[in-house]
């Protein structure tokens, strides 16, 4: 699937969406955030395009809704990212899970304690590339999480970005999130407290679940532990799933995002900080993908 090259500030706040989840027959009563991302099996041609999400989003509910910009003309953007014949167009996608893999479309990641699922959307993407249309939209791979010799940079603060709707909170108008720049408040290679995550430096509110973290370095990025080198480099370091708060009798506790307001049986304060899992459990849930990818291939082969 080709896409419009764009700036790599514009490539990272595009590629989020924002989910609204609901139960049959009922609107919805849960909002967070994903991102598009692009998972395959080697082939290009056999990726299927997702939202990555947090799993407590979208668990035990029936479906998701979310709205994607499209366009005749791409390349002729606005210095908003706003192309002039834009129109917005609200999708419902059905969650089937426990059937056959041909028609399954929500990938949960394989370790239970990890906050992390995946969607299919093929579909919706595949039906503007076959039109006139095209999704305003920039679909995340592989190519976007560090190599070796990037990882070998990473200090324990390192400058990032959050990409997400806050409360639900986004610019309704243009379809767009609202993103924060912060910092690193664990190493993002290091688990935190031996857990898959890291910290970041930064409040996070209920709708912020599912946000891309990005490794965000400008005006200059390093091309080793002493070099640098004029230029933006953004890279996704993991998905937001959880923040800790503190009781008012002082106690911390790990609290994962709540997707809707709910009354709190306790006063409790954020203290900035959000739980982040790496880019490394993403990468493990596209490999899931990718093997079912494998596994439909088989099935039609014979």
């Amino acid at each position: 699937m080709s896409q419009v090259s764009v700036p790599e500030n514009d490539a990272a706040v595009l590629s989020t969406v924002r989910i609204l989840a609901g139960k049959k027959n009922e609107k919805p009563s849960s909002v967070g955030t994903g991102f598009f991302y692009r998972a395959d099996n080697g082939d290009i041609a056999c990726s299927k395009v997702v939202i990555m999400t947090n799993k407590h989003v979208v668990e035990g509910y029936d479906y998701i809704n979310f709205t994607i910009t499209s366009s005749n003309n791409l390349n002729d953007m606005d210095k908003g990212m706003q192309p002039g014949d834009r129109s917005d167009l609200t999708h419902h996608v059905d969650l089937i899970c426990n059937l056959a893999p041909e028609v399954n479309n929500y990938f949960p990641h394989p370790d239970a304690g990890i906050d992390l699922c995946a969607i299919e959307i093929s579909n919706i993407f595949m039906s503007r590339l076959h039109g006139s249309s095209k999704v305003r939209a920039h679909v995340l791979d592989s190519s976007y999480l560090m190599t070796e010799p990037e990882a070998a940079t990473v200090a324990h603060v390192e400058q990032i970005m959050v990409c997400g709707y806050p409360t639900g909170l986004w610019d309704s108008i243009n379809n767009m999130p609202i993103s924060r720049v912060g910092h690193t408040a664990t190493n993002m290679l290091t688990n935190f407290n031996g857990k898959r995550e890291f910290l970041v430096d930064m409040p996070i509110f209920g709708g912020s679940s599912g946000s891309p973290v990005f490794r965000y370095e400008m005006p200059a990025y390093k091309t080793s532990t002493t070099n640098l080198s004029f230029g933006v480099r953004i890279k996704l370091a993991g998905i937001i799933w959880g923040t800790l708060n503190k009781t008012q009798h002082g106690e911390i506790k790990v609290i994962e995002i709540p997707t809707f307001e709910k009354p709190m049986a306790e006063y409790q304060t954020n203290l900035s900080l959000g739980i982040a899992h790496p880019a490394s459990t993403i990468k493990e849930l596209a490999a899931v993908i990718g093997n079912r990818i494998n596994e439909i291939s088989s099935n039609i082969k014979t």
